[in-house]
């Protein structure tokens, strides 16, 4: 290894420890884990495992919704699409046998 890169293997960047108390007050303070995240500055997946563990532990945190997951889908324009699309081919369908016969 050369010496600028056993320099930076080294180097190791490791944010403060969070007080129990400290994330329990935030939590309970804040309306989603999001917000935890970002008033504490840590990632909103650490929020969650806090909480479960918290949680596990007899802890009586505040109670959140849970956050939705992935891409939000309109399920009814959806099926308006394919509604749409179904009676477009059948017309389609229609207009052909007219003129093949």
């Amino acid at each position: 290894m050369t010496a600028v890169a056993t320099e930076t293997a080294a180097v190791t960047t490791r944010k403060a420890t969070i007080a129990t108390d400290v994330f329990v007050l935030a939590f309970n303070a804040c309306n989603t884990r999001k917000e935890v995240a970002v008033k504490l500055g840590t990632t909103y997946n650490n929020v969650t495992q806090r909480e479960k563990a918290l949680r596990k532990l007899g802890v009586h945190l505040k109670e959140m919704a849970p956050a939705k997951k992935g891409r939000q889908i309109n399920v009814e324009a959806l099926n308006k699409l394919i509604a749409d699309a179904t009676k477009a081919n059948e017309e389609s369908e229609q207009k052909t046998e007219t003129t093949n016969v």
